[in-house]
């Protein structure tokens, strides 16, 4: 029986990939105005900033950290990170926040889940910051039981020390726990590794997605 829920967070409770996009396009702005440069400088340098921070990082939670994106960025730019990279930061994110929120079966599946006594759960890449942030603002924070982030854990799904510390923290089996994601191999493959139940969402089907996510409990 499945006494618990775990989710991805992005691409799977909103959509991420247009959110970041509304940050990229307000620093892409910013830069063309402020640093008289043109939209395809700035589009290559921030490509190749994020590249750099990959490479250098790997699979951890930092290799996402806008942060060091803005700081590189203003390295290729040749503009002073100091003065720069935080508001860059800062905007980035101030942006995609005002674009998200939950897709239409977040909030009847979670009250729905509440109901029935189900712990939930959030697994999810990426720094706690930010996270947290984005549950906030997503307004489902305090429905959540258990949050576990790449950064606490110092390496990212599909790897199975992500798994058993959100198992850990919900105080539940491999067999009780059901992940839903959106990516076949770091959230449905790596779960499976573990033990635990895998659903890959499709979050289109609001109707399909709460019912199908509910047959595994009822």
């Amino acid at each position: 029986m499945i006494r618990a829920v775990v989710f991805d967070l992005d691409n799977t409770l909103y959509p991420a990939t247009e959110c970041y996009e509304q940050g990229r396009l307000a620093l892409e702005s910013f830069c063309t105005t402020h640093f008289q440069i043109t939209r395809d400088q700035f589009n290559e340098s921030f490509v190749k900033a994020k590249q750099i921070v990959k490479q250098q990082l790997g699979n951890t939670a930092a290799s996402h950290n806008r942060m060091l994106y803005c700081q590189t960025l203003c390295e290729l730019l040749s503009i002073h990170p100091l003065s720069y990279a935080l508001k860059m930061y800062d905007m980035y994110w101030e942006s995609a926040m005002r674009k998200m929120v939950c897709y239409p079966f977040v909030r009847p599946l979670f009250h729905k889940l509440r109901g029935k006594n189900v712990k939930i759960g959030i697994l999810t890449d990426l720094t706690a910051h930010i996270q947290y942030r984005k549950l906030k603002q997503l307004g489902i924070i305090d429905a959540v039981d258990a949050v576990v982030t790449s950064e606490e854990v110092g390496t990212e799904k599909p790897d199975p020390k992500m798994f058993v510390r959100i198992l850990e923290k919900l105080k539940m089996k491999p067999r009780e726990t059901l992940m839903v994601g959106d990516n076949i191999v770091k959230d449905i493959s790596g779960s499976r590794s573990t033990g635990m139940i895998g659903y890959r969402i499709s979050v289109e089907k609001t109707d399909e997605v709460i019912k199908e996510i509910l047959s595994f409990i009822e």
